[in-house]
């Protein structure tokens, strides 16, 4: 009896512990289970009773009632290739018939029929847009109803099908487009449609917006996002002469068939037109790419703006004054030597018989005002020009010489599309150096050669006095400020140069450290002229 007494009290103790290590993680589990379930209930009680969640919900919703109706589906179709050498290209092959592609050569070359006309458009891309109402006058009746899209979307269209979200659809006509706003105006033979409403102010960064459109062909979509930023200048609007950007940044996702579409506030009112996105290392050409969390939309005041002359007058017309513009807005350097401490935009160039040739601006005056408006930007000014009318008496203030003027300028039509900038002009194989170049050398001018008449002859081009860059040290300060061979160096620090021996003297009169300003002239093959420019070349401290 001993022994059992003994051994009474650890054998309990062992079937409590295997007691516990059976159902303890039961209970555990248990209790567990019940922690989570009254947290669960709680939380869903609080979130059906939180009027704050169920009210943003039907915002939502609202929105996208009151937007849905003025978005259209757009489908591009086009014909099919109507290049002469496209049957080969298509039926050229093992097994072709040649008998029969070369009666069909000879056919379609005799201007006979081409069996490619028979075939039906195909499509070749889609978008999105949405109608506008263009008001004729103060009478609510007297309006047009059109729909706004990008340009890109329906540059290369035949035909033309929008569908609305009723399921409507129709072929739309071009109006008109402006390729420097990717901007264009579509016609529909329909009525009573509803037009947006129009924003009449403009966002800011953080505001809520939402994109609409069909994002690769998901007719009628709706995405969410803030302004991320405004006033980007992206440089894919690819025109010659130059586009016009202002883009809004959103994170609203925005994909390939977005394009077009409206971005729309937390009212339903349209602040821009969605364009393009960013994929990859960078902006994309509008309509490419896939989001990643950056998407670009004309200002709703852009656009309108760009419809309601399109609707008016059947195309856009811009005031032109007549200046050549630096690649780059005015830094610092440049300024300083002018002795300009302010913001303004630099005249790399005057047409003589334009605008501001015939006012007396010159190159190397620094633009400060037009109207009272400041234009610290290259964009800045092309935007504010751009917006008045051919025709308009502006005010433009500038400075030169120290001094602070005022000229008026009567602006022209700005011309059709032209090509301002090209290769350089091709310059000898020899490399002509001279003594005393250090400082050049140093900012990377390695090379350099009289600009003589023979060699102007040689080149097709008129002869002016000026010295000529045979070679630029790669990654070096000339190399990034883009000085390349084939540049003709006329000007330094506004001094009139003839050889390379007057260049020299005149750079070696300069700090480096300080910057020194140089005139070049570039040869436009396309335009077949010379460009000038400005170019600051600076030894880093």
């Amino acid at each position: 009896m001993s022994r059992i007494r003994w051994y009474g009290p650890t054998i309990v103790l062992l079937l409590t512990v295997l007691g516990v290590m059976i159902l303890g993680p039961r209970v555990a589990r248990q209790i567990a289970y019940t922690q989570t379930h009254a947290r669960v209930t709680f939380v869903k009680n609080s979130l059906s009773e939180n009027p704050f969640l169920a009210e943003l919900s039907e915002s939502f919703r609202k929105v996208s009632q009151a937007v849905e109706p003025s978005v259209v589906a757009i489908q591009v179709l086009a014909r099919a290739d109507s290049n002469p050498h496209g049957a080969v290209r298509r039926f050229f092959g093992p097994g072709a018939d040649t008998d029969e592609l070369l009666d069909q050569l000879k056919e379609e070359k005799s201007g006979g029929d081409r069996y490619d006309r028979y075939a039906p458009p195909r499509p070749i891309g889609s978008g999105s847009g949405w109608v506008y109402r263009y008001q004729k006058s103060d009478d609510p009746d007297d309006y047009q109803d059109v729909i706004i899209t990008n340009h890109h979307v329906v540059r290369n269209a035949d035909v033309i099908k929008v569908r609305f979200h009723d399921g409507a659809e129709y072929e739309a006509k071009v109006l008109n487009t402006d390729e420097r706003t990717d901007v264009a105006v579509l016609t529909v033979d329909a009525t009573n449609l509803v037009p947006t409403s129009i924003a009449r102010e403009g966002v800011q960064q953080g505001d809520m917006v939402f994109a609409f459109g069909s994002p690769l062909s998901f007719d009628f979509s709706m995405s969410q996002g803030i302004i991320s930023a405004t006033g980007r200048e992206l440089g894919i609007i690819n025109v010659k002469g130059g586009g016009y950007e202002n883009f809004i940044q959103t994170d609203a996702m925005i994909n390939p068939g977005n394009s077009g579409g409206p971005l729309t506030n937390i009212y339903g009112e349209v602040v821009g037109m969605n364009t393009a996105i960013a994929a990859g290392n960078g902006p994309r050409t509008p309509g490419n790419g896939t989001f990643v969390g950056l998407g670009f939309a004309i200002p709703v005041d852009m656009v309108v703006e760009i419809a309601d002359q399109i609707v008016q007058d059947g195309a856009v017309h811009r005031g032109f004054l007549g200046i050549a513009l630096p690649a780059r807005d005015l830094d610092e350097r440049m300024a300083h030597t002018f002795g300009f401490d302010g913001r303004g935009v630099l005249v790399s160039g005057v047409n003589a018989d334009g605008p501001a040739g015939r006012a007396g601006i010159r190159r190397g005056d620094i633009i400060t005002k037009i109207n009272d408006t400041p234009t610290a930007t290259i964009a800045g000014l092309r935007g504010l020009i751009a917006r008045y009318k051919p025709g308009v008496e502006v005010s433009v203030e500038l400075f030169r010489d120290g001094e602070i003027q005022t000229v008026s300028v009567v602006l022209d039509e700005f011309p059709s599309l032209t090509a301002l900038a090209g290769p350089g002009v091709e310059p000898q194989e020899a490399v002509v150096t001279a003594e005393g170049m250090s400082t050049l050398r140093k900012l990377g001018v390695a090379g350099v050669q009289d600009f003589t008449e023979q060699t102007a002859e040689q080149l097709g081009v008129e002869y002016f006095p000026a010295v000529m860059v045979t070679s630029v040290r790669p990654n070096s300060v000339a190399a990034a400020e883009h000085l390349q061979r084939g540049m003709l160096i006329t000007h330094v620090m506004g001094e009139p140069i003839i050889n390379v021996d007057e260049l020299v003297s005149q750079v070696e009169l300069h700090d480096p450290a300080q910057g020194i300003r140089i005139s070049v002239k570039l040869w436009d093959r396309a335009g077949r002229e010379f460009v000038k420019q400005y170019v600051i070349l600076q030894l880093p401290e």
